[in-house]
């Protein structure tokens, strides 16, 4: 996770587009990990 999280913030300095779409996988990601875990 600190990997993938590390590359996206790279990204997001680089693009400042990409954080809506980071902060909508890691909504996404957030709302199936809580389904999975009780």
């Amino acid at each position: 996770m600190y990997k993938c999280i590390n590359c996206m913030n790279k990204k997001e300095i680089s693009n400042p587009h990409v954080t809506r779409k980071t902060a909508v996988i890691t909504r996404k990601s957030a709302i199936i990990t809580r389904r999975i875990s009780p």
